[in-house]
Parts: structure tokens; C-alpha cells; sequence
């Protein structure tokens, strides 16, 4: 690989006071790989974390590490987007900041998109009831993906896990998927889901380990209201055909 000649974006929202430990763990798991892989923070909080990433001083072996902070909230779709427009990479990927998938993991996505894969995401398996930190949030999740499966991809390919928090893609398929997003907020990675089925991307699907989520800082009642209206958007853009 050439220098950068991979980038992973690490989305956040008031992050400050996990984001060393995580890129800690993300440079031991890439081993040499690091000093060849950019980071970039797609940052759409008001927090301290810039501040962190100057103080510390430390690049933890990677080729780069900086920071892109949006002025107004874009969202986490937005977010990352904006990122991959930035990076003159050949693979870039999104690994959310809890690693709720191992990053070691991260070689394996990279090994499938060399082996001729448009993209690579992860899908966790395993009772999320056991792992999850709140009952409600397992079975808020649960509905959304009985209701994702079926109303957007319908007989189509199903994935396991649309919303997984770790998504790699060769460059160029990266800037044509997140084009015009309707999705509003975390709903983004089903969308980029169905835009790469129906444009006959080659996807391949990690299955791993679902290990203990940390508590989300976004209300029940703020995921149903704002995830149910983009549903709705995907659902008339992809499914009706409807132009939103």
C-alpha cells in the first residue's frame, strides 16, 4: 500500500473524552498498516475534541490524523460523506467511535475489496437482548429492523445488520453513494445499502461477533421521531420512486 492509501473516518458528537483510548486501539490493531492509513474525525459536536487531538500531540503511528468539524450539525450521514470527499485514498471506511466491531476486523474489509469487492460492511450476530445496555433500545432496534428489511430491499438481498457502524468501499463507489442522501440521521447506512443494490455494487458481508453497545446519548423518543420520517424518505425515494 502507498502512503494513505487508506482512510478510515471516525464519526463523533461530543467525543472528547473517548477518542484517545479509541484511536489506541484502532493503531494497535492495524499493527504496520497503521503508518500507511489516514484518519479523519468527522466531528458534528460542540465538545472539546479538537482540543484533545492538538494536546495530546500523538498521531499513535498513523500516516495522518485530523480533525473535520462541521460549523452547524450536518448529521452522521453528512458527516462522513464530507470526509471521503477529502481523502485522496484508494479504500475508505467508517468504523464508529464505541468499536463496536473489533477494528481488527478492519483487515478482512480490506482484504475483500483488494479481492474485487465494491464494499465490505460487518453485520453483527448474536442476541443484541444480551448485549445491549437498555431493553428498550433492543427492541426499538429490533422493530426498525423487521421494518427495513421489508420495506426497502423487499424481496430483494437483506443484509443482517443495515446499521453496523463499520463500512469500508473502494473510493469512487464511496463519493457516488453518498450523493444526495435523504436520510436525515442514522438511517444513513440503509440508504447507501439500497442505492448499492439497486446500482449492482459487489457487496460483501462480514459476519462478527455482537459484543456490549455503550448507552447512545440520543432519547428513544428522538430515534423514533427522526428515524421514522427518514425511513418514510427512503422508502418513497427507493421503493415509490417519489423525488424528495
Amino acid at each position: 500500500m502507498a502512503k494513505s492509501d487508506l482512510t478510515i473516518v471516525i464519526p463523533t458528537y461530543n467525543e472528547g473524552d473517548i477518542i484517545e483510548s479509541s484511536l489506541k486501539r484502532i493503531s494497535e490493531a492495524l499493527g504496520s498498516r497503521r503508518s500507511q492509513t489516514e484518519i479523519i474525525i468527522a466531528d458534528d459536536g460542540k465538545d472539546d475534541l479538537p482540543i484533545v487531538i492538538e494536546r495530546s500531540g500523538r498521531s499513535f503511528g498513523f500516516f495522518v490524523v485530523r480533525v473535520i468539524r462541521n460549523e452547524n450539525r450536518l448529521g452522521k450521514g453528512e458527516s462522513v460523506g464530507r470526509a471521503f470527499k477529502s481523502s485522496g485514498s484508494n479504500i475508505v471506511g467508517f468504523i464508529d467511535i464505541d468499536l463496536s466491531v473489533a477494528p481488527s476486523f478492519i483487515h478482512d474489509a480490506i482484504r475483500e475489496i483488494k479481492n474485487g469487492n465494491d464494499i465490505c460492511i460487518a453485520s453483527r450476530v448474536g442476541n443484541r437482548f444480551k448485549s445491549d445496555k437498555s431493553l428498550i433500545t433492543s427492541i426499538v432496534a429490533t422493530i426498525f429492523s423487521f421494518i427495513h428489511q421489508r420495506l426497502i430491499f423487499g424481496r430483494g438481498r437483506t443484509f443482517t445488520d443495515t446499521q453496523c457502524g463499520f463500512k469500508f468501499f473502494k473510493h469512487e463507489v464511496a463519493l457516488d453513494l453518498f450523493r444526495d442522501l435523504v436520510a436525515m440521521g442514522g438511517l444513513f447506512d440503509l440508504e447507501i445499502l439500497s442505492k448499492a443494490v439497486r446500482q449492482g455494487y459487489k457487496i460483501s458481508e462480514l459476519k462478527v461477533p455482537r459484543i456490549n453497545d455503550r448507552v447512545g446519548k440520543k432519547t428513544i423518543t428522538w430515534i423514533i421521531t427522526h428515524e421514522s420520517f427518514s425511513l418514510w424518505r427512503i422508502f418513497c425515494k427507493y421503493r415509490l420512486g417519489f423525488k424528495i
